[in-house]
């Protein structure tokens, strides 16, 4: 039943799947937009700074795809979705937003708020707030939020630095470390990589 709510949806940059993205703001002019800088007064961010009340998220590594040119829809439905039953005008592609998600800390109820997201990368990007959008229009800029979210997710923490990365020390450490020179290390290394590996 909690789901919609901001604390909700801030809980989960420290408690979900992808906790890495979050940091502690220090110095709001460097580390932040100059739009978020001008919208909510560099004052203010320096303030919530100093008192390590500001946090943030930004999904810089997806500010530098390109528009996907392939469609929603799957081809199938695509061909039939159009005038007449035939293919659907191809001027509806997918966008990657590279959001920057402000967060404030209140040390008396021990919660993370949302203050502030931008979605574009714009010099006139917009930058929403729950007092400045509608009820949907909100739900919906955090739904963006989480989808960016969950593309970190899969293809950095996931593919890249689990998949990509540690199943190639897995399986070195079998041909290396244990077959080879029974090494001291292994059991330390194999506490670590416990189920790295899918096992039939």
């Amino acid at each position: 039943d909690n789901w919609e709510k901001d604390s909700a949806f801030a809980r989960q940059f420290f408690c979900g799947t992808n906790p890495v993205m979050i940091e502690v703001a220090k110095d709001p002019e460097k580390q932040l937009s100059k739009n978020l800088v001008n919208y909510f007064g560099k004052g203010k961010l320096q303030e919530l700074a100093d008192k390590n009340q500001l946090l943030f998220v930004s999904y810089d590594d997806l500010a530098d795809l390109k528009v996907n040119p392939h469609q929603m829809f799957p081809l199938p439905q695509n061909n039939a979705s159009g005038p007449d039953d035939g293919p659907a005008p191809q001027v509806h592609p997918k966008y990657f937003y590279a959001p920057i998600v402000l967060f404030t800390y209140d040390y008396d109820n021990d919660e993370l708020d949302v203050l502030g997201i931008q979605l574009e990368r714009t010099d006139d990007a917009r930058v929403y707030t729950k007092n400045t959008c509608g009820e949907n229009e909100w739900l919906v800029v955090k739904c963006q939020v989480t989808a960016a979210d969950s593309n970190m997710h899969e293809w950095v923490s996931h593919l890249g630095n689990t998949h990509l990365t540690m199943e190639v020390i897995s399986m070195r450490r079998f041909s290396v470390l244990w077959s080879r020179f029974c090494h001291s290390t292994h059991p330390c290394i194999l506490t670590y990589l416990f189920s790295n590996l899918a096992k039939k």
